[in-house]
């Protein structure tokens, strides 16, 4: 008899782990894992700062109330069970995410396991940080409208919502391609990705991600890939 080992898929495993979660639309959640790591018992203010490029964000804990331009750290009120309230943080981080649309865009993903971040700690710097993944964040209905010669990965999108095709490289050149005249699309959202292994790196994140939930890759995808064949 040979056992096969059923892992968890749940998304209470995250608590096993220090995560830093961007909850709803206007949370910034440090669960208890990262507040014994972090030492934030006593911890009254975090300092925020951004790292827009490289889709960066730290944190600064402070000990005392007086830098006022910091975001009050507030016991998390968690749910019936949950034993998070009293052993992890959050700040209200409404002006944050409305301010940064590659925030904003992660904070409206619907799959909460997307916005689970692994905190690193920057020695140089004296910070935690987060990494928020390129989500598309930019959105044109007009080929006119997208800058020319920017890099990235991008995605076409028709009314009803549904992804058709999902890509990198050269945003504006990609979609004047011949092959594409005829493809059908409503939305060209895309995220400017300046290094060729990060935007490798998310195609192919979002395309795995595509199949997870799909079972298939998006249809012009699937047509392309036939063709190279």
């Amino acid at each position: 008899m040979t056992y096969r080992e059923v892992k968890r898929e749940d998304s209470s495993k995250f608590y096993d782990q220090p995560k830093i979660t961007l909850r709803g639309r206007d949370v910034f959640h440090f669960n208890k894992k990262f507040f014994d790591m972090a030492d934030l018992e006593n911890k009254k203010r975090a300092r925020v700062l951004i790292e827009e490029e490289k889709r960066k964000i730290a944190f600064d804990f402070l000990d005392s109330n007086e830098n006022k331009d910091a975001f009050i750290l507030y016991r998390d009120g968690g749910s019936p069970g949950s034993g998070q309230s009293r052993s992890s943080r959050i700040i209200k981080a409404t002006q944050i995410i409305n301010n940064y649309d590659w925030i904003k865009s992660v904070s409206l993903i619907k799959n909460s396991d997307l916005k689970k971040f692994n905190p690193e700690w920057n020695n140089i710097e004296r910070v935690w940080e987060i990494s928020l993944m390129p989500n598309f964040e930019i959105k044109v209905s007009n080929q006119s409208q997208v800058p020319d010669n920017i890099e990235g990965i991008y995605r076409y999108v028709r009314a009803d919502g549904s992804v058709v095709y999902i890509g990198k490289g050269k945003i504006k050149s990609r979609l004047t391609s011949p092959e594409r005249k005829l493809w059908d699309f409503d939305t060209i959202e895309y995220s400017i990705v300046g290094d060729e292994k990060e935007r490798t790196k998310w195609e192919s994140f979002w395309l795995d991600r595509f199949v997870k939930d799909n079972g298939k890759l998006p249809v012009y995808n699937r047509i392309a890939g036939q063709k190279e064949l």
